[in-house]
């Protein structure tokens, strides 16, 4: 289940890609925002898609608008990858700041990734393990 980057810069995109195949990830890359909506539509099996929120030809905000209001794929995660201050609120969870380190870039695709999935599971009825839940459990149970 592939990670799409989304960046115009073809050596920040080929660091990128190299970093998370090193980290045990499957990679799709997109050098526009344009294409990466194209490979969105055609392939289903994007769990999440790092975007550079600037780029020349097309701009990674709109591209944020795009899925998020495309129910085909506004499940598919999204983290913005930019250097300056973002012109809507992000959660921090979908903000990764340029410029960003290897371990940065892992652990925000780590973290990205298993609380989708996390949603999802409660989203289909079963509930995360967690000591929360099952304190939750004993003091309303």
């Amino acid at each position: 289940m592939p990670v799409l980057v989304v960046e115009d810069n073809d050596d920040v995109r080929d660091v990128i890609n190299a970093i998370l195949v090193h980290g045990g990830y499957e990679v799709m890359n997109a050098s526009s925002c344009i294409e990466a909506l194209h490979l969105l539509r055609r392939r289903r099996d994007i769990v999440l898609a790092l975007v550079d929120a600037t780029e020349p030809t097309s701009d990674g905000w709109s591209l944020h608008r795009t899925i998020l209001s495309d129910s085909a794929l506004a499940a598919v995660p999204l983290v913005m990858m930019t250097g300056a201050l973002p012109p809507i609120y992000l959660p921090p969870e979908m903000l990764l700041r340029k410029p960003f380190g290897m371990n940065e870039l892992l652990e925000t695709v780590r973290t990205r990734r298993a609380g989708t999935a996390r949603r999802k599971r409660v989203r289909q009825g079963v509930m995360p393990s967690s000591p929360m839940t099952g304190a939750r459990r004993r003091v309303l149970g």
